[in-house]
Order: C-alpha cells, then structure tokens, then sequence
C-alpha cells in the first residue's frame, strides 16, 4: 500500500504542477490576446482617422474646384469685351493692309 500511495502523491504533484504550467500558459495567452486586441483596435482608430481626413479633403477639393469653375466663368465673361475689342482691331488691320496694298 505504500508504494500506492507514492504513486498516488507523485500523481498529485505532477497534477499541480501541470495545473501551474496551464495557469501560466492562459495567462501568457491573455496578454498577448490582449496585447493583439489593442493593436487591432489602434490600426482601426488610425484607419478610421485617415477616411475621415480624406473624405473632409475630397470635400474641400471638390469646394474649391467649385469655386475655380467659378471664378473661370466669370472671368470668361468679363473678357468679352476683350474678345469683342479684338475683332474690331484685326478688322481696322485687314482695312489697313488693304490701304497699304492700293497705295
């Protein structure tokens, strides 16, 4: 009966330690679960940062392209005069190398 009951305490001693390793072993394996759960929540708050920048960036892009449309427009028409100025000069020209030709 002695020898079971070594049989019997060295089973518990191993059980004990196998039950130390295993505490270990969950606890090394929360940390990291837990360490990897922060990165992932990080890389979601710096992707989620970085749409909204963009998005607020393409807003303002297509604000001042508005805008330059815009102003493109206007000054189109306060050109016309110009462009109006211009037809009456080319043709005072072809008048005058007409004169020149006779003379």
């Amino acid at each position: 009966m002695i020898k079971s009951d070594k049989v019997v305490l060295e089973l518990e001693k191993e059980a004990h330690q196998i039950g130390k390793e295993f505490y270990k072993l969950s606890k090394q394996l929360q940390t990291k679960l837990n360490q990897i759960s922060a990165a992932s929540v990080c890389c979601m708050q710096t992707f989620n940062e970085a749409v909204n920048k963009t998005c607020d960036s393409l807003d303002e892009c297509a604000k001042d392209n508005a805008v330059l449309l815009q102003r493109a427009n206007e000054l189109s028409k306060s050109m016309e005069p110009v462009y109006k100025l211009q037809i009456k000069i080319s043709s005072i020209k072809t008048i005058l190398g007409a004169l020149e030709t006779q003379i």
